[in-house]
């Protein structure tokens, strides 16, 4: 426990130092739904919303890949963290949340101004944010788990984005589905379950990331 919380502090710090790169990322995705809201026959924005907001919070994620292990493979704190008796899964999941503090909670955060763009009721601001916080994460522990398998790698965002994407499509209908049954007042308690469950299921590949990380990682040579 202590070497996560120590882990989660050093991702906090990150977190504010990418300040800009959170800007830019919130930008991006503002600025794409503007363009839709502006273009769009507003008869068919009202229904295209839900899966717009989430493909632009799909993309918003993978434009952040790359930040994932960037900084600490680049100045060996990889390395050295590796070679302290800390379990690589509680690396893969400290990772996953401060990556999330990154992408996924901006977004969140962002969620009204975006509902705003997309014209949505506000009765329907509350299921947007229900999805928002079960679906980021689940597409931050995936992206964080194919940045592992991919470390290394020449073009590691290329690889990462089709490596995951399939398991990301997932999640983004059920988040859409969630705001198009909220849209026509049906239950979405079905898409919230689909939505926990693939939280669980990502939760679960915790042990992929972290045999890739010990794999794909080259540890200094013992001077012994």
């Amino acid at each position: 426990m202590r070497w996560f919380l120590t882990l989660l502090h050093y991702e906090c710090l990150l977190v504010l130092r990418s300040a800009k790169d959170i800007a830019l990322m919130l930008g991006f995705g503002l600025i794409a739904l503007s363009l839709m809201a502006i273009t769009a026959d507003p008869a068919w924005l009202s229904a295209a919303a839900p899966g717009m907001i989430w493909t632009v919070v799909l993309f918003s994620v993978l434009l952040m890949i790359e930040r994932i292990f960037q900084h600490d493979r680049d100045s060996g704190r990889l390395d050295l963290l590796l070679s302290q008796p800390v379990p690589a899964w509680i690396i893969v999941l400290a990772k996953a949340l401060g990556f999330w503090f990154q992408a996924g909670l901006p977004l969140i955060l962002a969620a009204p101004m975006a509902s705003l763009l997309m014209q949505l009721p506000l009765q329907i601001l509350p299921d947007l944010l229900i999805s928002l916080i079960l679906g980021t994460p689940t597409l931050c522990l995936l992206a964080t788990i194919g940045a592992a398998l991919t470390l290394g790698a020449r073009q590691p965002t290329l690889l990462v984005m089709v490596l995951v994407m399939p398991l990301l499509i997932p999640v983004l209908i059920f988040g859409a589905l969630a705001l198009e049954r909220s849209l026509i007042g049906y239950s979405v308690l079905g898409d919230y379950l689909w939505l926990g469950v693939s939280l669980c299921l990502a939760l679960a590949c915790i042990p992929l990331g972290a045999v890739a990380i010990n794999r794909n990682t080259t540890l200094p040579p013992d001077p012994n």
